[in-house]
């Protein structure tokens, strides 16, 4: 190999170097923005795992309280058809007992009677009143007592309607209450509904934001391994570089780092050679014993 060709590989040898050095510059630079979009997506994965675990739950609530309040309207709906059914009851004995007491000509409620005579004689045991005070309530009790005797002829039919009404003040709370329940359960199951929906929108979100971190990851990735391979490809032609001109006899110069880093792990032996032999170290050795 003449002085031209040694020249030639030598020049070569430091343009494939600054290459080599260049890429593993653009390579750490495209790893890092690798890892950060890769972590990016995993965070995102995670935050859509957690969001779809959330939503599982809100569905099987929602689903739970759903079926709570078929169970109640089925229940509703029974006590409704009660409720037909004593309407219907209450006004065949209702007008069954308004027409005895029509034909019957009596007047007035026994029952609010009754309340009206049991006050009256309750104020006469109580109050001190006057003679002619006291006289005029006697005969109040006696004529609301006497309008009375004329219900006992209809204090059955009386008692009947009595009854039926009751049961269906009972019934009627009954379904109040269990229609009140239901509005709850249904306004309860709504929002867990809305909150399902709710999630689901922000998991799409989430996914196409994974999808664009995943891309981004991606496309570093292949210009990661682009690069690396070029960096593979010079730094084989570098050695082989090297070697053939190492092997032509033809000699290299090392750049200064190189020269300073080979000066300071020579003398760096130099120190531990003294330090193993239990030698006195210099302000120097030191120095040179810490910058290696």
């Amino acid at each position: 190999m003449d002085e031209s060709q040694a020249k030639e590989g030598i020049n070569r040898l430091k343009e494939l170097k600054l290459q080599i050095s260049n890429i593993k510059k653009d390579l750490n630079k495209l790893n890092r923005l690798k890892e950060s979009w890769y972590n990016r997506k995993s965070k995102l994965n995670k935050e859509i795992t957690s969001k779809i675990t959330t939503v599982k739950d809100s569905k099987v609530e929602r689903n739970e309280i759903t079926n709570k309040v078929q169970d109640l309207k089925k229940e509703r709906d029974i006590f409704n058809k009660k409720l037909l059914d004593l309407r219907k009851e209450y006004t065949t004995l209702k007008e069954k007992y308004d027409s005895k007491v029509s034909k019957l000509k009596i007047e007035g409620n026994p029952q609010e009677m009754q309340k009206t005579i049991e006050k009256m004689e309750y104020s006469l045991e109580t109050n001190v009143m006057s003679f002619d005070k006291e006289q005029k309530i006697n005969k109040e009790i006696k004529a609301l007592k006497k309008q009375m005797q004329g219900f006992n002829e209809v204090k059955d039919d009386w008692e009947e309607v009595r009854k039926v009404s009751n049961e269906l003040k009972n019934v009627r709370k009954e379904s109040n209450k269990i229609h009140k329940q239901i509005q709850s359960f249904a306004s309860n199951s709504q929002d867990k509904h809305e909150n399902v929906i709710e999630q689901s929108k922000e998991i799409d979100d989430i996914k196409s934001k994974e999808e664009e971190a995943f891309q981004k990851f991606k496309e570093f990735k292949d210009q990661f391994t682009e690069k690396n391979n070029k960096l593979k490809e010079l730094v084989k032609e570098f050695d082989e570089l090297k070697a053939n001109l190492e092997a032509q006899d033809v000699k290299i110069e090392e750049d200064k780092k190189e020269q300073q880093a080979k000066a300071i792990k020579e003398k760096a032996k130099e120190v531990s050679e003294k330090v193993k032999k239990g030698k006195k170290l210099t302000t120097e050795d030191l120095l040179i014993f810490q910058r290696a």
